[in-house]
This record gives C-alpha cells, sequence and structure tokens, in this order.
C-alpha cells in the first residue's frame, strides 16, 4: 500500500512539471515519457529495503506451585523377640558292647532325642499317634539299652519255635517286663521297669523306685497306687487266688505292700529271704 501511494504521487508531481515545460502540445508523448519515467522510478523504490516492522509473539515461562497429592509407599519392620529353643544336645555315640545290658556300666549320659520306627513316624505324621517325645517317659528315667551290633531293619517276618502246647513261657519269653532283670551273664540283677532298689539291712524291706511316666495300655501311669490295689485286691483275693496267702506269682513270698510316694514302694517280708531281689 505505501508503494502505490508514492507512485501515485510521483506520477501527478512529474505530470505537472512536464505539462509546465513543453505545454499542451506533446501532451501524448508526455505521457509516454512518464509513464516510462514512472516504471524506471518504480523499479528503483520497489528495490529499495523499507523497514517492516515485525509484530514479535513473546512467550513468558510462568512458574505456578500446584499442590499434588502423592501415595507413598511405606514399609515398616517391626522387631519381634522371638524365642527359639536351643538345639537339643547331640546323642552320645552309641558305645562298642561291652558284655552288659546295664546302661549305667558304660557311664554315659542317656539320650535325650530318640528315632522310632518308620510305622510309628508314619502315624505321628497322619497325627493318629503322638510325637515319639510326648509317648515315651520324662528323658530322666528312660530305660535305655546299649546295641549288641547295630541297629536293625524294621519290619519283616519274625519266626520263632516252641515245643509244643505245654510250653507255657512261650509267650513270656517274648514279651517279659520283669521288674527288675538279668543281665546278659544270666546272674547281675540290673534296672528294668523299676530304675533302682534298695534293701534293708535286715533284709526284710525291699524299696523299689519306679519310672516317672511309665503308662499302662489305656495310657494311665503307673504308679505306686497300681502296687497296692492289685495287692489287696488281686493278690489276696481268695476269690482269684484261693490259698495263696499273698504269695506273688510262684515265687514263695507274700510281702505287703506299702505306698511311700507315687514312684516308691516297698515290699516288706515276714521273714527274711535272700532270693526275693531274684524272683523280682
Amino acid at each position: 500500500m505505501i508503494y502505490r501511494v508514492m507512485k501515485l504521487h510521483l506520477l501527478v508531481a512529474m505530470a505537472v512539471l512536464l505539462i509546465a515545460a513543453f505545454g499542451c502540445t506533446r501532451e501524448v508523448e508526455v505521457e509516454k515519457i512518464v509513464e516510462k519515467e514512472v516504471q524506471v522510478e518504480v523499479e528503483k523504490v520497489v528495490t529499495k529495503e523499507v523497514p517492516v516492522e515485525k509484530e514479535v509473539t513473546k512467550f513468558v515461562t510462568v512458574q505456578k506451585e500446584v499442590p499434588v497429592n502423592v501415595e507413598k509407599e511405606v514399609t515398616k519392620f517391626v522387631t519381634v523377640q522371638k524365642e527359639v529353643p536351643a538345639p537339643a544336645p547331640a546323642a552320645p555315640e552309641a558305645p562298642a558292647f561291652n558284655g552288659s545290658f546295664d546302661w549305667n556300666s558304660y557311664g554315659l549320659p542317656k539320650p535325650t532325642s530318640f528315632s522310632e520306627s518308620p510305622l510309628l513316624a508314619a502315624q505321628v505324621a497322619a497325627g493318629t499317634l503322638p510325637p515319639v517325645e510326648q509317648r515315651l517317659p520324662w528323658a530322666s528315667d528312660v530305660l535305655v539299652l546299649p546295641v549288641i551290633d547295630q541297629v536293625g531293619e524294621y519290619g519283616g517276618t519274625w519266626r520263632r519255635a516252641f515245643t509244643g502246647p505245654n510250653d507255657g513261657q512261650n509267650a513270656d519269653r517274648i514279651m517279659s517286663d520283669h521288674i527288675l532283670h538279668f543281665d546278659l551273664n544270666g546272674t547281675d540283677v540290673i534296672q528294668n521297669v523299676a530304675k533302682g532298689w534298695e534293701i534293708s539291712d535286715d533284709g526284710l524291706v525291699y524299696t523299689l523306685y519306679l519310672r516317672k511316666g511309665l503308662k499302662w495300655s489305656d495310657g494311665v501311669e503307673a504308679t505306686a497306687d497300681e502296687w497296692v490295689w492289685y495287692n489287696e485286691n488281686v493278690i489276696r483275693n481268695d476269690e482269684i487266688n484261693p490259698g495263696r496267702e499273698g504269695e506273688i506269682g510262684w515265687s514263695g513270698f507274700a510281702p505287703t505292700v506299702k505306698k511311700v510316694d507315687k514312684y516308691t514302694v516297698q515290699l516288706t517280708l515276714p521273714v527274711r529271704g535272700d532270693a526275693f531281689l531274684d524272683e523280682l
């Protein structure tokens, strides 16, 4: 738009000058000359650099604090005091068999951990049988026997022989649990159901110390009370044992039975009988 206005002003100004100088008779020619000059001048004007104002858009960065709710995952560590049971002491190594079943003769402590038959272990795992530690008496009173050669394999068939129907001891030979026992040599008396004994100086009173936790087949603990009850209600019962007069088995001895405490019982003979220990 600026160039067009300037061009128009130039044309008018030059036309006035030419008319004044040459007169009206050369009007056509002047027009041609003016046209040419105008074109020349216009070309010159067009080639000039004209300052142009530029519209500049400015961008301003504005910092704005925007509250943001951030959920934080927090891991909390809680210190818990837990009692860790001390590991059970290792069972002593099985000693070489010295010819005796009396564990005390080996001078070793009794084991405090126990194993069991795989058949019984399976029942424990199935929940039909309590753990072996609950089925055994207290560790201090467990009867421990040394192994002659090695622990055998569980299972299999045990074949036995007996002389015939009159062999009344056939069952007793495999199921006998006497109060006391003979050692392997057949003469020395060692502990069994009773863990110990004492004999009075006059040879009349035999004090037996029973094992704590020993149970009958129905789960009831065997104590001195059973000894007293059996002596009064079975051994000295004439309807069950007529004419026996309190004799224990076929021993020939008929002691009175007294409870000292839960795990101690005293058997008192009417007369001295040194063979009574062997009968027990």
